[in-house]
């Protein structure tokens, strides 16, 4: 008969599915487990255990079982071999090992699914199979997210630089008040009431007598220990649980380069060259991609910058600005023909490029292949991915629909189209400058600021606007609603951070630099009429407003504002939304603006 001997805390793991399509059967699946701990540095080998016959009493013949003993590994025996003790022979190993330390995988599975317990250092053996959402996937129909059950989380933005943020709350809290837009959750920590504990995991009414706390991150764990036969309890619970899951979470997936998604990956990555080998191939500089170092401000504020081609300069000088596009691919291609001839030419071809860039002393700031450099969005498989800052994300159904609602609902606050009221002509020179000039050019409280530079590199804005009341406002302007929007969003961060230490050091020297500078320049006679003190003081004691103004050239006859649906630019929006949320979340006297610049 099978008695409760001992408890232990548990993390349950989830095998990801795809492993099974591949090799057609769970037993295939944990055999090559086994075979790559084996394979592995360690060269860790896991015995079999042998089981007693009536173990599956224990899971009501729903699942089959299979526990592997790896000696000498860290984990109290004592604990191991009493929490097991009622489902192994006598003969096991497991009742007799004399080490002090060991390792367990116990897997768990039917023909649809396969869970696994490790102990010990068991984790690194199954790390590569695993599905990385599972605990998430679990607390999503373990919590209702309106009530206060939360205790901590942690998440990562998809665009930002920090790897992870974690919040701890005194009490619980709802998800309801976290605005989780754009957030990629890694954990979860709750206090689920045991009522609902209890009734959702099979177990009985005398399991606790206290609430009970639950963390889903890659495994689901139960801070409360557990005797063998309530695991069995719960893991038949889980596979229901698993199927009723909702998106509460997260709305973008990672593709990590290991497990299941390593294919994916790859495949991804060959979508994207595939995608730059045709437009080079039919001679278009222009491409729906940016380009950019992932240490976006060291980047942008460098001083000059140099391409390499096989570890050789492609150009005799350094280059004064970022390239804006692929035409030094295209010149590349010129200089050595034969890397066009087939696709994995031209990716042997694209993995030689790297890009520089250094300071004013010649000191590089950053560096890296081409292929880190570029970011953008690509569909595949009905699809739609993101490549940022080196990492590829998946974004489901769920992300996109939020975001057009974002656009809708919160962009739309921002709009003030009489910011710019002069027309971009279709007719006229496309180009930034040339528009930036008509602007100027036709009031006197526009000062064109493009390109000049502090002595930083910091280009602080487009264009200044002086207005009647206690404000200025910062215009930076981009041709088109596509890709270069984020690199017109990036340029706005970077200045209010700037000009946000001035403020807070009450150092204004860059800005008096800056104000020669301009001085220097053609722009310079816009400001006969204002004197570096003036001109300080505009940054200094005045309101600034930071105005984000584009044209939507590719669609004629709409406008973004009302129509944001229609825009194809996933990228495009999200760098909108993201950036009016960090800037308008700031404990400071600056304002942001969105202006839609009239096309015709």
């Amino acid at each position: 008969m099978l008695t409760n001997t001992d408890k232990l805390p548990i993390a349950i793991y989830h095998i990801n599915n795809d492993y099974k399509e591949k090799y057609g059967d769970w037993d295939a699946v944990i055999e090559l487990i086994i075979e790559c701990a084996l394979k592995s540095k360690s060269s860790k080998v896991y015995e079999k255990q042998d089981l007693r016959e009536n173990i599956s009493e224990l899971s009501k013949n729903q699942f089959r079982t299979q526990l592997y003993l790896c000696d000498g590994e860290p984990y109290p025996i004592k604990k191991i071999s009493n929490f097991y003790s009622s489902i192994v022979n006598e003969n096991s190993s497991i009742l007799s090992v004399t080490k002090k330390d060991v390792s367990t995988l116990f897997f768990i599975y039917d023909d649809d699914e396969l869970f696994v317990i490790p102990t010990g250092l068991g984790y690194f053996t199954i790390q590569d199979f695993i599905d990385y959402d599972f605990g998430l996937k679990i607390m999503s129909s373990m919590i209702d997210k309106t009530n206060n059950t939360i205790k901590n989380i942690s998440y990562k933005s998809i665009s930002g630089r920090v790897a992870f943020n974690t919040r701890m709350f005194r009490s619980e809290y709802s998800l309801l008040n976290e605005d989780d837009f754009g957030k990629l959750f890694n954990e979860i920590c709750a206090v689920i009431p045991k009522e609902s504990f209890i009734k959702k995991l099979g177990l009985s009414d005398d399991f606790s007598k206290k609430n009970i706390t639950c963390i889903g991150k890659s495994a689901f764990k139960i801070t409360k220990t557990i005797d063998i036969k309530q695991l069995f309890n719960i893991i038949i619970k889980l596979k229901p649980l698993l199927e009723q899951s909702k998106d509460i979470f997260n709305s973008v997936k990672y593709i990590n380069n290991r497990g299941a998604d390593k294919d994916k990956l790859n495949q991804l990555n060959e979508k994207l060259i595939n995608e730059i080998y045709g437009y080079i191939k039919a001679g278009k500089s222009e491409l729906p991609f940016e380009i950019a170092h992932r240490d976006y401000k060291r980047y942008h504020m460098a001083s000059h910058f140099q391409i390499f081609y096989n570890n050789k300069p492609m150009y005799e000088e350094k280059m004064d600005e970022p390239p804006a596009d692929f035409q030094f691919l295209i010149d590349a291609v010129d200089m050595d023909a034969v890397v066009l001839s087939d696709f994995e030419t031209f990716c042997e071809f694209i993995d030689k490029i790297e890009i520089y860039s250094y300071n004013d002393l010649d000191r590089v700031l950053t560096h890296g292949k081409l292929m880190k450099h570029i970011s953008g969005e690509i569909t595949f498989e009905e699809k739609t991915y993101f490549h940022i800052d080196e990492q590829w994300m998946q974004l489901e159904d769920k992300f996109i629909e939020d975001l057009n609602r974002n656009c809708k609902e919160y962009l739309i606050n921002f709009f003030d189209n009489s910011i710019l009221d002069i027309a971009w002509v279709e007719g006229d020179k496309s180009h930034e400058n040339e528009y930036i000039d008509k602007v100027c050019n036709s009031d006197k409280n526009y000062i064109k600021i493009h390109p000049i530079k502090t002595s930083e590199q910091l280009e602080l804005c487009d264009i200044i606007k002086k207005t009647d009341g206690e404000e200025i406002q910062l215009i930076y302007i981009k041709d088109g609603f596509d890709h270069s929007i984020r690199d017109l969003t990036s340029q706005v961060m970077i200045s209010q951070q700037r000009i946000l230490e001035m403020k807070k050091s009450n150092e204004y020297e860059v800005l008096s630099d800056y104000y020669d500078n301009i001085c220097r320049s053609e722009n310079g006679s816009k400001l006969s009429n204002y004197s570096k003190e003036d001109f300080i003081e505009m940054f200094k004691g005045k309101k600034l407003t930071f105005v984000l103004a584009f044209r939507p050239k590719n669609h004629i006859g709409h406008t973004f504002m009302n129509e944001p649906e229609i825009f194809g630019s996933n990228i495009a929006k999200y760098s909108l939304v993201h950036t009016l949320k960090e800037i308008s979340n700031l404990d400071v006297a600056f304002n942001i603006k969105l202006c839609e610049i009239k096309n015709c």
